[in-house]
């Protein structure tokens, strides 16, 4: 995924597959700021590979993982070969079959094989990158760093082991050399956010500014509303109880034993499309903590897509009443009222969420597509040119439009 200091190796344009893999799975484990700064980068990373011819979350919080991908990750950057070329040959098999592994969340499975990789050959990079992130996502984190100094001292500039060496000591709440990794990958998205994080959590609201300003120049539009929380932080430069129990690190135990852990495993089988599994989940944190919102969120949506809107509806009512201004509830929301039949009761809602959040967004896509459905075209055109002017590239909102427009004449 992305934006590097510096020029990209001929092995930066070669991602293996098995890596390549990993990294679109984990993309999607992390909360949706972090995951959608990723995925820009991800894209803009890809574009690079085409051109030239030619991803990572789970936890110790799953936002320290999908950090990984950022860079790309582990795709051998600055390996050089090793003495025996039997050995090299075979460690390089190992790190394909740890990053396989890994991809599976067999976390310790895929340690062992990177372990035995980098006993064959001591210097391929994307081994010890692929030993750091396992043991990360294991909560070993100490060893973990080891594991990240000796990828970058093979290569200095591998976002991916730099990446990690910022998230393992914010993890472990060492602010200062966290500040000092990220800024060495600050062009990423997810180090910006990582360093807008850290600064409000320090206080340093001025420069939480900066980052803030950083990400929203690249920002998604559904970005935008998950950043407002953090707007309004440092426009009163002051963090709520809210918001620093979203933002700062968890406690090391706490981390895998509380509610945390089963609302992670059902993001991560959600975004899998495991929404019957992810339901489990998400009722096991909710009978830990009721009020988790985090997971309430993740129980409505998997039950949305399961065809459960009657079920989801009053989850989603739950989580606004609770947070006016949770926009992905909204939308979940208006998503239930129209599954459900509730035409206007949904465009009313999407029209409230637009007016709140003016721009592309999933409101936009709504309103444009249901009226279109409606064959009220002169109400869908509007909102069906703010979806082309957003995701140019669709081809589908551009006949919806050619249609409204010819049904009109």
């Amino acid at each position: 995924m992305r934006e590097r200091v510096g020029t990209m190796t001929t092995a930066e344009n070669d991602p293996r597959p098995s890596e390549e893999a990993a990294l679109d799975r984990a993309i999607n484990s992390m909360d949706p700021i972090l995951r959608a700064s990723l995925q820009r980068d991800q894209k803009q990373r890809r574009r690079r590979v085409l051109i030239a011819g030619g991803i990572l979350m789970a936890i110790v919080t799953m936002a320290v993982v999908c950090l990984l991908f950022n860079w790309g990750a582990a795709n051998g950057t600055g390996s050089q070969p090793a003495a025996n070329p039997d050995d090299s040959s075979r460690a390089q098999v190992l790190t394909d079959a740890g990053w396989h592994l890994w991809q599976q969340q067999k976390y310790a499975d895929a340690e062992a094989k990177f372990e035995v990789a980098v006993s064959l050959d001591e210097k391929i990079d994307a081994a010890w990158n692929g030993l750091g992130w396992s043991q990360l996502n294991q909560g070993k984190t100490e060893t973990a760093i080891k594991a990240f100094r000796r990828c970058v001292k093979l290569a200095p500039e591998h976002g991916a082991a730099l990446n990690g060496l910022g998230q393992a000591h914010f993890v472990l709440r060492k602010y200062d050399a966290a500040e000092r990794y990220f800024l060495k990958a600050k062009d990423a998205p997810a180090a910006q956010y990582g360093l807008m994080r850290l600064y409000l959590l320090q206080g340093k609201f001025n420069k939480a500014q900066k980052w803030l300003e950083k990400i929203e120049a690249s920002a998604g539009p559904d970005e935008l509303a998950d950043l407002d929380s953090f707007r309004k932080a440092i426009a009163a430069k002051k963090v709520d109880g809210s918001l620093r129990r979203m933002i700062e690190p968890a406690e090391r135990v706490e981390a895998v034993t509380n509610v945390a852990k089963p609302t992670q495993e059902g993001w991560q089988l959600f975004n899998q499309g495991k929404n019957e599994q992810a339901e489990a989940e998400f009722k096991r944190a909710i009978k830990i903590d009721k009020d988790h919102l985090p997971a309430i969120n993740g129980l409505a949506f998997s039950l949305l897509n399961q065809g459960k809107s009657t079920e989801a509806k009053p989850m989603f009512e739950r989580l606004l009443k609770k947070e006016p201004k949770h926009f992905g509830a909204m939308n979940g929301l208006a998503r239930c009222l129209k599954s459900d039949g509730e035409i206007a009761e949904a465009i009313k809602v999407w029209k409230r969420m637009q007016k709140k959040l003016p721009g592309f967004n999933a409101a936009t896509t709504g309103l444009g597509m249901t009226y279109f459905e409606l064959e009220q075209y002169e109400e869908a055109i509007p909102y069906l040119e703010k979806m082309i002017a957003g995701a140019p590239g669709n081809s589908s909102f551009s006949k919806m439009l050619e249609t409204a427009k010819s049904k009109l004449k």
